[in-house]
């Protein structure tokens, strides 16, 4: 063989190496989870070869967008249902749970909260829109505790639960149920305070889908394992199960 072919050989080999190492992942996330992707994706690339894309939404829109063909790898859910769903639809391979959320009741400093079923019958209240976002059905739980019908009270939806932060930072609205997670990475807590719901509604746990198969998705996918993203996802508001 020639010195000539030898490199050239050589050369291909390294720029195929290259190629299989240097793959993007596109990773759906639900909304409440956006910060916290970011941080993973920050802590993944910097110990991986791979790059990841970010593409947030409600978890129902991201699933629709999922079975219409959507070139995801993989799905970062704020609920079980959809990548189930997914995983017996033949859309995924794999589903495991990555975090757990809570509801807190976010509310504005100058209202007064002697009472918290009152607060929920005079204020209104954003909310997370029950059919495309899994926190918005955990607020209904939190109001069925309190003996509250939705259609008595003056809901404000949101197609997610960051739209419903956008409200309440906006000042559109002084009370309004969002993602413990929100509360710790900065809805200006000299504003607001916030009131913990989680004994009222179950656990919201998120669960992530396999889409694809590549080696970016699945080494991503793995990392949601680690114990650094462990971490990561707990100091954000979230817990795991180990």
């Amino acid at each position: 063989m020639s010195t000539i072919l030898r490199i050239s050989l050589s050369i291909c080999a390294i720029v195929a190496s290259s190629n299989c190492k240097a793959e993007e992942a596109r990773v759906a996330v639900a909304s409440n989870f956006q910060v916290t992707a970011q941080a993973l994706i920050h802590q993944f690339e910097q110990q991986s070869d791979h790059n990841v894309s970010l593409i947030p939404g409600s978890s129902g829109r991201l699933y629709a967008q999922i079975t219409h063909g959507a070139p995801f790898d993989v799905f970062l859910s704020a609920d079980q249902l959809r990548p189930s769903l997914l995983l017996s639809e033949g859309y995924a391979s794999q589903v495991k749970t990555y975090a757990v959320g809570e509801v807190v009741l976010a509310v504005s400093n100058p209202v007064e909260t002697p009472d918290i079923a009152d607060l929920l019958q005079q204020e209104r209240i954003g909310i997370a829109d029950a059919s495309v976002a899994p926190y918005g059905a955990a607020a209904l739980e939190v109001l069925a505790s309190f003996n509250l019908h939705p259609d008595e009270l003056n809901l404000v939806l949101g197609e997610s639960i960051t739209q419903v932060a956008s409200f309440l930072s906006s000042g559109n609205i002084q009370v309004g149920f969002v993602a413990r997670s929100l509360e710790i990475q900065g809805i200006d807590d000299q504003m607001f305070r916030y009131v913990p719901m989680s004994d009222r509604h179950s656990d919201i746990r998120q669960d992530a889908a396999l889409i694809s198969t590549s080696p970016a998705a699945l080494d991503f996918y793995a990392f949601l394992s680690t114990p650094e993203a462990h971490e990561i996802i707990r100091d954000h508001g979230y817990r795991v199960y180990e």
